[in-house]
């Protein structure tokens, strides 16, 4: 895949490939990974299963948030179309609380809704990672100073208490400092248990590595 930073090759839906326009319709959510789920990482909903554990793989925040933008600029989308009427806060998706915004938001430019979408519930573009290195690639703009909003303004539709994710936040920093120290040193291997092993080939069809 030219341009792929983490991501040389993927799997993608064939009505995504074939499709004439792509609207991105992400929902306002928290994620404990990246923070943020918006239009950019939306796209990942149109990869199959083989490219999400590929993505996974990669550990640390910052190279799977750099992967999902390397799957949003293999399925670019034309306009993005975002359902913030009743978002998600805190720990998301998993453990995350209903929490009601009022908004519709649609942009041609998805990174830009997405810096937009971000600053209503309090997160700075740069704290997004998908944000941040799309707009580093060229891929849209993350830069507010840029953005012109029309309709509603950004000051009068915060959600200023919009409570952030906490459960991911320490893991992921500690993670990003000490994955590159113990990389080479660390690695891990699965071994079968071989009296229950029937060679059905699950494990090795599943494994992201593989």
């Amino acid at each position: 895949m030219p341009g792929g930073m983490e991501l040389k090759k993927i799997y993608a839906a064939r009505l995504a490939l074939e499709a004439d326009v792509i609207i991105s319709m992400p929902k306002l959510k928290t994620h404990g990974s990246t923070l943020f789920t918006g239009a950019v990482k939306n796209m990942f909903g149109a990869v199959p299963q083989k490219t999400r554990m590929l993505a996974h793989a990669l550990v640390t925040n910052e190279r799977f948030s750099s992967a999902l933008v390397d799957i949003y600029s293999a399925l670019k989308p034309h306009i993005a179309v975002m359902d913030a009427v009743v978002g998600m806060e805190g720990d998301g998706p998993r453990h995350g609380q209903p929490r009601k915004v009022g908004l519709v938001l649609a942009s041609f430019d998805p990174p830009a809704l997405d810096a937009v979408a971000g600053k209503i519930v309090g997160f700075e573009p740069g704290a997004i990672l998908t944000t941040k290195f799309a707009h580093e690639r060229g891929l849209g703009c993350g830069d507010l100073s840029k953005i012109s909003v029309l309709g509603e303004q950004i000051d009068n539709v915060a959600v200023p208490d919009f409570k952030k994710p906490a459960s991911m936040r320490m893991f992921s920093s500690l993670m990003s400092l000490f994955v590159p120290l113990i990389n080479g040193l660390v690695k891990v291997e699965p071994h079968p248990v071989v009296s229950k092993c029937t060679r059905c080939a699950i494990c090795a069809k599943s494994c992201p590595a593989h």
